[in-house]
């Protein structure tokens, strides 16, 4: 597993990104987790996604009062499939700072962001 720590200066935020290339740190993650009160419903879907070695998924999971934006990119089986995984889940961690942040949808500041 390798983690990337990215911190948004201007809007003060945090984003952790934990790809699994191989044997996650499964417990690390679920702890990383349950260390800003992540809500059940997705702990356990992240838990049983990270527990399953799926391929080709992802998850994402935004603390707004934290400023803290964690993702999960799971094992790929090509480097095609971990591109339109990791797109898809920076979408997602993306919009979460927006709609937290007040940005319009389709503004120059969201694709800077």
């Amino acid at each position: 597993m390798k983690t990337q720590i990215v911190y948004l200066d201007n809007y003060d935020w945090l984003i952790k990104v934990f790809y699994l290339i191989e044997d996650p740190f499964i417990e690390g993650i679920l702890g990383e987790l349950d260390s800003i009160d992540c809500e059940p419903d997705a702990f356990y879907r992240a838990a049983e996604m990270l527990e399953n070695d799926e391929f080709n998924t992802g998850f994402t999971y935004t603390d707004e009062e934290k400023h803290v934006t964690f993702l999960v990119i799971g094992k790929t089986t090509s480097a095609d499939e971990f591109f339109n995984t990791f797109i898809h889940e920076i979408g997602h961690a993306a919009a979460h700072i927006a709609e937290y942040m007040e940005i319009k949808p389709y503004s120059e500041e969201l694709q800077y962001l």
